[in-house]
């Protein structure tokens, strides 16, 4: 218990760039609980974890991902854009706990991929078995799980979308799950 990579980044804390068949498991001794945090403490469009430019066949299972991202185009796990021939595709998290760090962000899971054409969109991405909580901003509208254009054949399954307080917003926006 206790692990963490954290930064307070401007940018982000870990970035997944062309990453290809990594798998990242928080858990100490794979039977117990998750083990290892992954935050970014910086208040901006500073996410956690970034998969980017044909990140494929990655797993980020059994970790607490944090952040304090107050933007409304980015978000704590983020799935971006390619440079490549593909998106970013083929990639799972599972049985993560998603949720605030500092402050609350604003999005939880952000995928907006390439829209050029079909070959560079992120697909067949697979978000399973989460527990998404407190991403909340109260002048801008929130999203557990935002996959806008750009994707493909998701799997969104079993996850858990919730907050730990009562929120009020400040101007009239809405709350998503997803």
């Amino acid at each position: 218990a206790g692990l963490s990579i954290t930064s307070n980044n401007t940018t982000g804390t870990l970035n997944l760039n062309n990453a290809k068949n990594i798998t990242i498991d928080g858990r100490v001794n794979q039977t117990g609980a998750n083990d290892l945090v992954i935050a970014n403490t910086n208040a901006g469009a500073s996410y956690a974890i970034l998969l980017n430019n044909d990140a494929s066949n990655n797993v980020i299972q059994n970790c607490i991902v944090q952040s304090a991202n107050t933007s409304t185009s980015s978000g704590t796990i983020v799935f971006g854009t390619t440079s490549g021939a593909n998106g970013n595709d083929n990639n799972t998290v599972s049985a993560c706990d998603i949720r605030d760090g500092a402050t609350t962000p604003a999005i939880a899971i952000y995928s907006v991929g390439t829209t050029t054409t079909a070959a560079q969109f992120n697909d067949n991405n697979i978000i399973t078995g989460n527990n998404i909580s407190n991403f909340f901003s109260a002048g801008s509208a929130t999203v557990g799980m935002f996959v806008g254009a750009g994707n493909s054949t998701w799997t969104i399954s079993n996850n858990k979308l919730f907050q730990t307080a009562t929120r009020t917003y400040t101007t009239a926006n809405t709350h998503n799950g997803i």
